[in-house]
């Protein structure tokens, strides 16, 4: 409804006139692979293609770790030295590499981070004059401290945890159609469920996060407005009227972040629900055909 009043009030600003003040831009759609790729060239295009080349080598080295400790269990003479130096040799790459990757991805996120913000201050420093009054002081005050702080701190962890789980369930998804090929069956119908319901997360959570950015900023420019102000809306007796004002921008805000938030939950539980359907489905197929399967391979899958 805010958001529905909002676009009312531009009509009616529109009637009025021009407006000194612009309104705040906001993309729309899907994020495209190009700003994707924008962010890993800024960190350095080499370094990137090593570290994810690292990522997925590491997930291959544990997977082959786990895959030979079934060897292992199967073997007859078990206590031949070889199982152990194999086993150790593969822990420990599997160890390095996840220390590796982890510094590497971190710093490309780093360097990736500098550097856009870099651009983003001379952009600035080198616009003219009405950009400043287009703009107010509280919209690129937004971009400097929460846009850019969740570039800084809660892009790199969410990208790097997004990595490693799509890795593992790869593998996971890979080890299952080798251990139990019938369970094709039911991925195929399972994968249409998850990119549907995938779709429907992501075209409705990536405009709340949207909304929500616009949000932030009538609160900085309405904060810094009223500290340079203070002196005056003390003489004209204004401060609960400032404070109403300032508790529904704040409102409006949490409107948008609490969505955000629900949209999250909903995503959750129905990811939820498709790998317990995909994990009942391969204990009951293993049970079900435990007389042509490998019993070690089931279970290491």
């Amino acid at each position: 409804a805010s958001f529905a009043e909002d676009d009312d009030d531009k009509k009616v600003e529109d009637k009025a006139g021009p407006k000194l003040v612009h309104d705040e831009e906001r993309d729309k759609g899907k994020v495209s692979m190009g700003t994707y790729g924008k962010y890993f060239r800024n960190g350095g295009i080499v370094l990137s293609v090593f570290t994810l080349s690292l990522c997925v080598i590491g997930q291959v080295i544990l997977t082959l770790t786990d895959y030979f400790l079934r060897i292992w269990a199967g073997a007859q003479d078990q206590r031949h030295p070889i199982f152990v130096v194999l086993f150790a040799a593969l822990v420990t790459s599997t160890l390095v590499i996840g220390v590796v990757r982890s510094w590497l991805f971190f710093r490309v996120s780093i360097q990736s981070s500098s550097t856009l913000h870099g651009q983003m201050f001379q952009a600035v420093v080198g616009a003219p004059l009405w950009f400043f009054t287009a703009n107010p002081s509280g919209r690129i005050l937004n971009k400097f401290s929460k846009d850019q702080g969740a570039v800084d701190e809660q892009l790199p962890v969410i990208f790097f945890q997004s990595l490693q789980l799509a890795l593992f369930c790869l593998s996971a998804i890979v080890l299952a159609v080798v251990s139990i090929p019938w369970i094709l069956l039911l991925l195929i119908p399972l994968a249409f469920l998850f990119l549907r319901t995938r779709r429907q997360y992501l075209n409705c959570s990536r405009e709340l996060k949207r909304l929500e950015a616009i949000a932030a900023s009538p609160i900085f420019a309405e904060f810094s407005s009223s500290l340079a102000g203070l002196t005056s809306i003390r003489a004209a007796g204004l401060e609960d009227s400032i404070q109403r004002h300032f508790l529904s921008l704040l409102d409006k805000y949490g409107r948008g972040f609490f969505s955000f938030l629900l949209t999250a939950r909903w995503f959750g539980f129905r990811l939820d629900m498709q790998c317990a359907l995909l994990l009942q489905a391969v204990a009951l197929l293993a049970v079900a055909l435990r007389d042509f399967l490998d019993p070690g391979l089931v279970g290491f899958a």
